[in-house]
């Protein structure tokens, strides 16, 4: 049994989606046992009839203001997040999701479960995928600055997450630049990919630009949070503009909606092209740390858990820690 917390109060639609995202997942995993932390009057109605889940009661929870979350993560211990946080540095729960605030998920996650040691930098990576080829991307805002050795362990990490939990053999990693030839971008990406290329153990194929995101063979897309931060966003604005536009141009006419009809299937494989999993693992701390979107739908928090059942229990957070206590004892 994998046991997961869930700050059941965190998010623009709480406790609404993310109470019935945690009847979906239980739904769908015998093996999981979700502990909700929040306000037990207003959960439980929301709860009721559910196996594999227990409530724990709070009435505090972090804003989702940014900078006020941050701040109360430092502070402030009885938090729907914070003591979410504390159930997985106790050892009652192996993995935690929250659709909270990033500032604040993050600066909790360094202050109470804290990062790996030897690991410089943690960072935000979210699981894309096109026709069931996995693109991972990191960082996406996590940290805004970022050194070229950053990058190099944001590689390994990404390329253990790809190989334990999505069964990838050999990951393919590409550096996100303005151009493939060697040479190309700031001094950030010029000094990564000389590092890079210098790893035995990463398949590095050098470097990859933005449009090419989608139709390479890469699996691994490594960058500072500022630029990763910007693409995802880029692409997942576009790809809800795309699916609104196409909604609103097909019920415009009674041919299009009879042509939509006869394409359904073929409408569902383009979808297939481009498709953004509802949670990112902030990579780097001791325990698997899932950031689900503000926005969740039911069905996306419930796949944010998902994910951090997967992620536990592939170990992922043991081998990335094997991996990099391997890597500091080559550099001395």
């Amino acid at each position: 049994m994998i046991h997961v917390a869930i700050d059941g109060m965190g998010g623009d639609h709480a406790p609404t989606n993310t109470t019935q995202g945690v009847r979906l997942a239980v739904a769908a995993n015998p093996d999981l046992h979700c502990l909700v932390y929040g306000d037990e009057a207003v959960l439980s109605p929301l709860l009721q009839g559910v196996s594999n889940v227990r409530i724990v009661h709070t009435s505090e929870v972090i804003s989702m203001d940014e900078k006020a979350a941050i701040e109360a993560m430092r502070r402030d211990k009885t938090s729907s997040l914070s003591m979410a946080m504390q159930a997985v540095v106790s050892g009652q729960a192996q993995a935690i999701v929250s659709a909270g605030p990033t500032g604040a998920m993050v600066a909790g996650a360094h202050i109470l479960i804290k990062r790996i040691q030897g690991m410089k930098r943690t960072a935000l990576m979210p699981v894309l995928w096109s026709k069931g080829r996995v693109k991972l991307l990191l960082d996406v805002g996590a940290n805004i600055e970022t050194k070229p050795e950053h990058l190099v362990q944001y590689a390994f990490a990404a390329s253990i997450y790809a190989q334990s939990v999505l069964g990838v053999a050999n990951p393919k990693v590409g550096l996100l630049n303005n151009g493939t030839e060697e040479g190309k971008g700031r001094e950030l990406e010029q000094a990564a990919f000389k590092l890079l290329q210098q790893e035995p153990t990463l398949q590095f194929v050098g470097n990859v630009e933005a449009k090419e995101f989608f139709t390479s063979d890469v699996h691994v897309y490594v960058t500072d949070g500022y630029t990763g931060n910007a693409v995802l966003k880029a692409i997942e604005a576009t790809l809800s503009r795309f699916s609104s536009g196409l909604k609103n141009e097909i019920k415009a006419s009674k041919l299009a909606m009879v042509g939509a009809v006869l394409m359904k299937r073929s409408l569902r494989g383009v979808k297939s092209y481009f498709d953004v999993a509802a949670g990112a693992i902030l990579l780097g701390v001791n325990a698997p740390v899932i950031k689900a979107h503000g926005s969740s739908s039911p069905e996306e928090f419930a796949s944010a858990i998902q994910q951090a059942f997967e992620v536990a229990k592939g170990d992922v957070v043991t081998k990335l820690k094997t991996a990099i206590e391997s890597e500091v004892s080559d550099a001395l």
